[in-house]
This record gives structure tokens, C-alpha cells and sequence, in this order.
């Protein structure tokens, strides 16, 4: 089972280590496709189709939440993880009503993986 995720934030290392929780899920189920950007991410789910796209929420142009309601604009089905150090109630809600999915603290960036496998159970 291979699970298509779009990995977007502006930051090289984060989405490296982002990667690494992915690739630490036993069996490895993620193909990972990368983006610097709001808008770079917007441009490629096209032609990505991803399962789950992960989002930033601090990002220069537009932030996690402006992408998400733009994705799911055209894709409403399309399954959104926020992964930021930014995860106050109120921003959790912004996002909720947005319809991003879940969230996952960069501080618990290695609970990535397992996250998404949940995410993906619950909405098989």
C-alpha cells in the first residue's frame, strides 16, 4: 500500500526530518513529493495527487491555513495534516474550520508517521 503525501514547508530541514518520520513508519507506506511553498504546493497537487498533504503554518506568501482552504476549494475531499510549532486553540480552530484534518506539533515531529497511518485508517 503506497500513500501519496505532499510534504509542504519552507523550511529545507524541516521537511527533511519530516521525510525521516515517514520513512521510519514500519512497513514504509509514503511516496513523498516536496514543496517550499503555499503557492508551489498549489501548483503541483495536480499533477501529485496526493492521499495527505502536511502543511506549515508560518510560510512567506501564503500561510498553512490560506493553502488548505485553497486546496480543498478545488479537491474538498483532499485529507490536510498541520504540522506546525504553532498550535494554540485558536489557531486550531481557524484550521479545524478551514478543514485541515489533524495537527502535529514540530516538537513531535517524529510522531508524524504513526499520525498519518491513523489519519488514513480513519478515513478508509
Amino acid at each position: 500500500m503506497t500513500i501519496r503525501v505532499l510534504l509542504v514547508d519552507d523550511d529545507d530541514d524541516i521537511r527533511f526530518l519530516m521525510r525521516k518520520a515517514l520513512e521510519r513508519v514500519s512497513p514504509p507506506l509514503f511516496t513523498v513529493a516536496e514543496s517550499d511553498s503555499g503557492e508551489d504546493a498549489l501548483s503541483q497537487i495536480g499533477h501529485i495527487d496526493p492521499a495527505v498533504v502536511v502543511l506549515d503554518e508560518m510560510m512567506p506568501g501564503l500561510s498553512g491555513v490560506q493553502t488548505a482552504e485553497r486546496i480543498l476549494q478545488h479537491r474538498p475531499a483532499q485529507t490536510i495534516v498541520m504540522c506546525s510549532a504553532r498550535l494554540d486553540d485558536g489557531f486550531r480552530e481557524r484550521a479545524t474550520l478551514a478543514g485541515v484534518s489533524d495537527f502535529v506539533d514540530k516538537g513531535d515531529i517524529r510522531l508524524l508517521g504513526p499520525l498519518l497511518q491513523a489519519v488514513m485508517e480513519r478515513s478508509d
